[in-house]
């Protein structure tokens, strides 16, 4: 009810360490839940517990039903199973982008055939391989009769096929918890037991692995970013993608920027279920620190999201150039149209930063696939 109705209850992003759950931030939105106290968002305000939920049903729950509120990692596994709905759109995305820029660098697409990829055996890598050749099919720009690349092209399968993995992994156990017991005590067939369901390591784990996937998502597009704005390695293109690049920085900033962002994930890919500090007079020896993990996941993902919108972005230029000398595949022409209808091509300098908002709201929702 409270959901349908946008109440949304303030509960703060740090101070929680995943022990007998996540006892803390749960407790704050049990406290508007039963109009005890805190604050919640509702309507665009912040209002007391009492104002956020009037005229929503009230809940007068036993002593167990109230510790039931706040027992559990279900903090963490709400954030991962939002997580895992929002990567699996971003790596949809990631293919997008990588069709794009292997159009641009008149890429050799041997390394997406089944034959390559078959012999070793991920079936994720053989997947996603599969969509981008699709998005390339009839191309005549990357094709099979091309030199072999570098390897943030050529390795890119093997890359996203790792990341689709960890996705497939971290969904497994995320669906687990949702469908689990992880309250304490626990009342089977009568009689109460004590076990340690609500500990958080089984989605903490999980959400790091996600953390170190998507920074590799985000480090080799960083690196196909840097081959489009340079010219040398673009064979004919101009430098940072104006003609007049001497006088105009072009995409230069654009590839910067995504050299601080993938810096950044970098950094918060520690994993941060490696830790652990006692609590509760060491009663709470051991501890998940889930909420950290799940917190910096999102810093990592809105970080991807804005590399990918960066590929996406400069490769969209590229393709007008190569364009003028062949006809962009469908799919390609497509994306590039989804592009445009955002941002126009790029003929001298101009305020980066709105082109940048623009395409990253387009992968954020999603609208690029």
């Amino acid at each position: 009810a409270m959901l349908n109705e946008g109440v949304h209850p303030c509960v703060p992003a740090q101070g929680s360490v995943g022990a007998a759950g996540d006892l803390a931030p749960l407790a704050h939105v049990a406290a508007v839940a039963l109009r005890l106290a805190g604050t919640a968002e509702r309507g665009g305000q912040i209002l007391s517990a009492a104002e956020a939920m009037a005229g929503l049903p009230e809940l007068d729950p036993t002593h167990k039903e109230t510790l039931s509120l706040i027992n559990g990692a279900t903090l963490v596994v709400a954030q991962g199973a939002l997580a895992v709905h929002r990567i699996r759109q971003l790596l949809h995305t990631a293919e997008r982008a990588l069709s794009m820029t292997m159009a641009v660098v008149l890429a050799d697409t041997t390394c997406l055939s089944d034959e390559v990829l078959a012999l070793r055996g991920h079936q994720t890598a053989l997947q996603a391989a599969r969509r981008v050749r699709a998005l390339l099919e009839g191309s005549e720009l990357a094709n099979t009769s091309r030199r072999p690349d570098a390897f943030s092209i050529r390795c890119a399968p093997a890359v996203l096929g790792a990341a689709w993995h960890a996705l497939e992994h971290a969904d497994e156990v995320v669906q687990l918890e949702l469908n689990g017991a992880c309250d304490n005590p626990l009342l089977v067939d009568g009689e109460l037991l004590h076990g340690g369901n609500f500990h958080g390591a089984p989605v903490a784990m999980v959400l790091d692995y996600l953390k170190i996937a998507l920074t590799q998502v985000a480090s080799i597009s960083e690196r196909r970013i840097f081959r489009l704005t340079y010219g040398q390695l673009t064979g004919n293109l101009p430098s940072f993608l104006l003609e007049s690049s001497g006088v105009n920085n072009g995409f230069m900033l654009a590839q910067y920027t995504a050299a601080s962002l993938v810096s950044e994930c970098k950094g918060l890919s520690h994993p941060a279920s490696v830790d652990s500090i006692p609590t509760g007079q060491h009663h709470e020896d051991h501890v998940s620190m889930g909420p950290a993990a799940a917190r910096t996941l999102n810093m990592v993902l809105e970080a991807v999201e804005h590399v990918l919108a960066i590929e996406v972005l400069v490769a969209a230029q590229g393709l007008e150039f190569r364009r003028a000398e062949a006809t962009l595949c469908h799919p390609v022409e497509e994306s590039l149209g989804r592009v445009r209808a955002l941002v126009p091509r790029w003929t001298e300098d101009r305020v980066l930063h709105r082109d940048l908002e623009a395409v990253s709201a387009l992968v954020r929702a999603g609208r690029l696939v």
